[in-house]
């Protein structure tokens, strides 16, 4: 059996006891890796991927924000119809993100996924007409 090794700042392995279910166990010969991750090519491709449509998701918002009030005021909306505007994709986060996320984590990723896809298309086309 191997047994568990606590590093301290020095690297000077102290025992403290059976690590069977700590597996894998540091050892003095091989002690824990520390500093920089690398990446493989999909996890890469998958954070480039996520940060690029975070990014123009922000950037489509930052472009209607400015004109927004001006577009509401043509509709008639008051400021808190604009606040509200603004708000409520938030809120929704807020209020959605722990069932939608306990959703996935029983039915897996790609059904709500495509769930998903598929209601933010139907959103769109109702906003657009």
């Amino acid at each position: 059996l191997s047994k568990v090794a606590v590093f301290s700042p020095h690297h000077h392995a102290q025992d403290i006891g059976d690590c069977r279910a700590f597996m894998p166990c540091a050892t003095a010969s091989h002690p824990p890796t520390a500093g920089k991750r690398q990446l493989d090519g999909t996890t890469r491709f998958q954070l480039v991927t996520l940060a690029f449509s975070a990014l123009f998701v922000q950037a489509a918002i930052g472009l209607i924000v400015p004109v927004l009030p001006v577009y509401a005021s043509s509709l008639g909306l008051t400021a808190t119809g604009v606040g509200l505007i603004v708000s409520l994709p938030s809120m929704a986060k807020l209020l959605l993100n722990l069932p939608v996320g306990h959703f996935v984590d029983s039915w897996g990723r790609k059904g709500p996924m495509v769930i998903g896809a598929l209601v933010d298309g139907f959103g769109s086309l109702l906003t657009a007409s």
